[in-house]
């Protein structure tokens, strides 16, 4: 089962830099993912670390597909 967050939360599923599994809802206010699947690998501020898609950092920058 998908779940979803809104595009405004500051996690790691909703930052440009992160690779995991997500995709942008219909309207583009929330990121859906699977949460068996939600793990991905950081290409900012954390060099290359892997990441849960609840993770925080201080170099979120928002997914530019979600602007």
């Amino acid at each position: 089962m998908k779940r979803s967050i809104p595009a405004n939360w500051k996690r790691c599923v909703t930052c440009e830099y992160w690779l995991g599994r997500r995709s942008p809802s219909h309207w583009r206010d929330h990121v859906e993912y699977d949460p068996n699947d939600d793990r991905g690998q950081c290409t900012g501020k954390l060099n290359r670390s892997t990441k849960s898609s609840g993770s925080v950092c201080s170099g979120w920058k928002k997914w530019s597909v979600l602007k």
